[in-house]
């Protein structure tokens, strides 16, 4: 029966994830493999495949969090406590990752003001349902509500 996770090696692959996620941040290249080689000899007695599914859970404690994450390693949220507890302590020896954290964070996004959402979509085959004046909205729900022209439908009821 496998043992379970030791403080220490928490710890460990913690800081391996911050390490990686900052390097994410930053927009430096990272190699998870060679990641996992490294911390494989500091965890003995750990396959790859444990190392890789507990970088999955710190994932899933990182969004439990509020923080982003490696979106290489797919969240497993069925960790243990400890794994959430040594994470949040191990953020605050960790300042430059919380910088990196507060920049992204602060980013703004490029967004298009948008005044009406109607100017904007576009429904092949059917302008008149963007004439712009009264009504267009009520003949856009007539047009949603439709099937689409040349649209066979009989296929739904050949099984019955």
């Amino acid at each position: 029966m496998p043992r379970g996770w030791t403080k220490k090696e928490v710890e460990l692959i913690i800081n391996d994830y911050f390490v990686m996620l900052l390097s994410k941040l930053e927009g430096t290249p990272f190699n998870k493999t060679q990641h996992r080689k490294n911390l494989s000899q500091m965890l003995l007695n750990r396959s790859m495949g444990s190392i890789e599914f507990k970088h999955q859970n710190i994932s899933a404690v990182m969004i439990d969090l509020g923080l982003p994450y490696i979106s290489g390693y797919k969240p497993r949220s069925n960790y243990q406590g400890l794994l959430k507890e040594i994470t949040a302590a191990c953020l605050d020896s960790f300042p430059e990752l919380i910088k990196a954290i507060e920049i992204d964070v602060n980013k703004c996004a490029d967004l298009q003001n948008m005044n009406d959402i109607l100017k904007v979509l576009v429904y092949p085959g059917d302008e008149s349902v963007w004439a712009k004046g009264g009504g267009h909205y009520s003949k856009l729900n007539k047009a949603l509500a439709r099937p689409p022209p040349n649209v066979k439908w009989n296929f739904l009821f050949d099984s019955i």
